[in-house]
């Protein structure tokens, strides 16, 4: 008797924890990046913003009290492949404005830095993205964010290529020629940056991509 008692104990015990585990949001294993993101708070959201960023190469961390301004600060910094990001997150109901982006994109020029990131838990105004279009800017809406903490790169998440990159793929493909890609060896094209510093500038993809990123100068 005294067995079947400490058995269902224990059991109470593991489906209360699991329980508790979740509302708090790290039992990762359990949750989608959706689910994480929802539950989060803003101490919380920080960390999952920064574990996203991880995930697809960049080393983060917090940047120190006394250099967070009141107003328009920013909350992390990142690097990854010599590139510094100054990062800031919000994690709003509403839709994140221009002012916001504004504001970090500033903080970035005064501190030198090469881009800026702002990831949201909702949404961002058009307005915002069209003030960030062709700038050393890079938005991360909670969408986004959640398939990056669901094991998708940043890269794959914006990245979608044009119908002449996809002509010129297949021309490739099916000829044979062009520069060879570093990593796998096959075909390269002509792609342009869509996100981050070097938005704007041309460069050579693999064909493969994501599943190879090799690239070259153009």
């Amino acid at each position: 008797m005294f067995d079947v008692i400490f058995l269902v104990g224990a059991i109470l015990f593991v489906l209360f924890a699991w329980r508790v585990l979740r509302k708090v949001g790290h039992y990762d294993g359990a949750l989608s990046g959706r689910e994480l993101i929802e539950r989060a708070d803003w101490r919380e959201f920080e960390r999952l913003t920064a574990q996203a960023l991880r995930g697809s190469g960049f080393s983060v961390g917090e940047i120190p009290g006394e250099e967070v301004e009141a107003d328009g600060g920013v909350d992390l910094v990142a690097e990854r492949n010599g590139i510094r990001y100054v990062v800031q997150y919000k994690k709003w109901r509403q839709e994140v404005g221009v002012d916001v982006v504004r504001a970090v994109y500033g903080v970035m020029a005064a501190r030198g830095d090469h881009g800026c990131i702002v990831a949201s838990s909702g949404r961002f105004t058009k307005s915002a993205w069209s003030w960030a279009r062709g700038k050393s800017v890079t938005l991360i809406h909670g969408t986004a964010l959640a398939r990056m903490l669901d094991g998708e790169s940043m890269e794959n998440v914006f990245y979608t290529p044009s119908i002449a990159e996809r002509r010129e793929m297949r021309r490739r493909e099916r000829s044979g020629r062009g520069l060879k890609c570093p990593e796998c060896g096959r075909d390269m094209v002509l792609r342009v940056a869509r996100q981050g510093a070097f938005a704007g500038q041309e460069f050579w993809g693999c064909i493969r991509y994501p599943n190879c990123r090799g690239i070259r100068n153009a």
